[in-house]
This record gives structure tokens, C-alpha cells and sequence, in this order.
């Protein structure tokens, strides 16, 4: 909580380096399955399709061949009432931060004229960054209804892969909103960041389980953050004090708006 504040920033990871790479290619191998056997030969345009998905999809082991166009995700769900997410994610003292979706991403536009430094500087962060929200959807179904329609456009006689590649890549991003059915009380949204300027890199940072993780960074306006939820069963006015103290910025300054809230289902650790 304290680096997103003082930071005004959110991570996105490499799809391929998430905590489990598996939740997106769950939709991409069904695909494969079921568009290998309609494969003529290397040159049809089923082939050059395959050949791209193994590209945007591939292995993390291979993902730097393809790094100018991967996808970046950063997760939030759509309630701060579960307890399975209180209990993996945040603690007996743990927050949860509630963001408006549309402010989040106000700071994507590029620079213009007559904006305060911080502004600038946020707008100047999030160069060429493309971003799309998408909420989850978990199972058969949910995945059966993105395939439906890409299979759809891949095997019709019209289909021409360099023609289409936009919107095939628009569709593919949709795979980070199909999740495995074990994974729906999470209620997950997800927001996918891609950078389309060649020269920006990402960043890295360190992982125990997976060494370094590539992430691209979101700047946001303080306006976007609009409360911050405590765990159940904490002090809260102690606690309340702690969050307070942390958004102190000359009286609260540009944090002044956010609701500091209690956790008010009941819940036993």
C-alpha cells in the first residue's frame, strides 16, 4: 500500500511471468486444439495465425524474442468482501485499496499544454501505454463464448492474418479475462497494459519464485484512489490513525478525499 502511495504508481507483470502463467494460456491451448486439424500447410492463414499465437503466447523461456508487443496485466477485484482474498493476499493487517476505474486511467493521454508538473510528469510516465479493462469470466463457457467468435473470423474464406492482425491482437487480449471455474470467487478484473513505443523497456523487478519479472509501470492522478479498507477484526481506530498518518501530505493534501472504511463482514482469522 505504502509504495502505490508515495509512488502514485501500479505494476503490471508479463502475462508469462504472473504467479501462475497457466491462467491466460488456458484459453490459447483450447484454441490450438482446435484449429491444428484445419491447418493445410505452413503457408495457409490458419498456420500464419498459429505461428503468430505461439508468439504472443509462448513459453516465458522464449517470451524476450517477442518482448516489443507483450501484454502486461495488473489485477483488482470487483469486492473487498471476500474472505479467501483477505486471507492470500492481505493479512490480519492488510488493506484494500478501492480505485475508480475511469480516473486510473486519465494520465494515458500524452502531455499537452498547461498542466501542473505532477500531471505532466505522470502523462510523460505512461508514454504510448494502451490499456483495456476486462472482467473475468471463469470456465467452459466463459471461454467457449471469446473462441466462438475468433474462431469464427480465422476460418472464414475472407480471413487474410496480415490484413486482420489489429483485431486479432485486440482479440487475444480478451484470453486474460477467461479464468480457470476454481478461481471464481476472486470476482477478478483485469486491466491489460501494452507499450507500442519501441524505444520504452520495462522494468524488472526481483521474484523468489520466478527470479526477475519484467512489469510496466501505471501512473495514476491522486483522484483515482477513492478508499482504503481495512481487514476485519483490526483496531480500527488505531488503525484508521496508521492510514491517515501514511496519507498525510500537508494536512492530507492531495489525499484529502480518501475514505479510510472498516471491513464490516463478519470474519474470523
Amino acid at each position: 500500500m505504502l509504495g502505490i502511495i508515495r509512488n502514485q504508481k501500479l505494476w503490471a507483470s508479463d502475462f508469462a511471468f504472473m504467479n501462475d502463467p497457466e491462467e491466460i494460456r488456458y484459453t490459447a491451448n483450447e484454441l490450438r486444439k482446435r484449429l491444428n486439424p484445419l491447418t493445410v500447410n505452413s503457408a495457409d492463414e490458419i498456420s500464419k495465425f498459429l505461428e503468430f499465437l505461439s508468439k504472443e503466447y509462448a513459453d516465458t523461456k522464449t517470451s524476450f524474442k517477442n518482448r516489443e508487443n507483450r501484454a502486461f496485466v495488473t489485477s483488482f477485484s470487483n469486492t473487498d468482501t471476500r474472505p479467501t482474498l483477505w486471507k492470500s493476499d492481505a493479512g490480519k493487517n492488510g488493506f484494500c485499496l478501492g480505485f475508480d476505474r475511469v480516473r486510473l486511467l486519465e494520465w494515458l493521454e500524452f502531455p499537452g499544454a498547461d498542466l501542473g508538473e505532477e500531471e505532466y510528469e505522470g502523462r510523460v510516465s505512461n508514454y504510448a501505454h494502451t490499456a483495456t479493462y476486462y472482467t473475468v469470466g471463469y470456465g467452459p463457457k466463459a471461454r467457449d463464448k471469446i473462441l466462438t467468435e475468433l474462431i469464427g473470423l480465422v476460418t472464414s474464406s475472407s480471413f487474410n492474418f496480415d490484413a486482420n492482425i489489429g483485431i486479432v491482437s485486440q482479440m487475444l487480449d480478451a484470453f486474460a479475462s477467461v479464468k480457470h471455474h476454481a478461481y471464481e470467487d476472486e470476482c477478478e478484473t483485469r486491466l491489460v497494459l501494452r507499450n507500442g513505443n519501441c524505444h520504452t523497456d520495462s522494468k524488472v523487478r526481483p521474484s523468489d519464485s520466478m527470479g526477475l519479472i519484467p512489469y510496466l509501470e501505471l501512473m495514476f492522478p491522486p483522484e483515482a484512489l477513492k478508499k482504503i479498507t481495512l481487514a476485519p477484526k483490526q483496531d480500527f481506530e488505531r488503525a484508521e490513525n496508521g492510514v491517515y498518518a501514511a496519507l498525510d501530505d500537508g494536512g492530507r493534501g492531495r489525499w484529502s478525499h480518501v475514505a479510510v472504511e472498516p471491513h464490516d463482514v463478519p470474519f474470523t482469522w
